[in-house]
């Protein structure tokens, strides 16, 4: 249903299949997507936060929580969400990437922070080979977020 663009009935199959079981964490997941896909963001975050109480160490749902406080932009939390799935599980790909969105908008929040924020930002860009070209993924990732954060003049160029 749910990659039919059925959301609604989907989001019925998943809470019917949730009530049989409510600690199948896969399932969890899926629905807390679905709930996102609803426009219902206060639903989802409640969805994968009941899941993580369930079972702290799946990776997944700290990654789908991560990823849809970035959307909501809640950075400092979405940062902590996606930390913790990477710490849970350090290959998956898909948390590292939003981890350095999460980052970018926080990176010029305080400029006493600046050296130390961009220097872990560089080190996440490093972190996906020397194939990617930084200044593109770097210019998806201010497209991203929906607009360029201000650079204080000496770090820009």
């Amino acid at each position: 249903m749910e990659a039919l663009n059925r959301l609604p009935e989907a989001l019925v199959d998943y809470e019917r299949a949730l009530s049989l079981n409510p600690g199948f964490t896969e399932t969890r997941n899926n629905r807390g997507r679905v709930l996102l896909g609803l426009g219902r963001a206060d639903d989802a975050i409640d969805n994968f936060t009941a899941g993580l109480k369930i079972n702290p160490r799946d990776a997944e749902a700290w990654y789908q929580r991560g990823r849809l406080l970035l959307e909501i932009s809640r950075y400092e939390e979405a940062a902590a969400d996606l930390a913790q799935a990477l710490a849970i599980e350090p290959g998956h790909a898909e948390a590292r990437l939003a981890s350095c969105f999460a980052e970018l908008p926080v990176i010029y929040k305080n400029e006493a922070e600046i050296p130390e924020r961009r220097a872990a930002y560089e080190q996440k860009l490093r972190a996906f080979g020397e194939d990617v070209e930084r200044g593109a993924l770097k210019s998806d990732l201010i497209k991203a977020i929906g607009a360029r954060p201000s650079v204080p003049a000496r770090l820009s160029g």
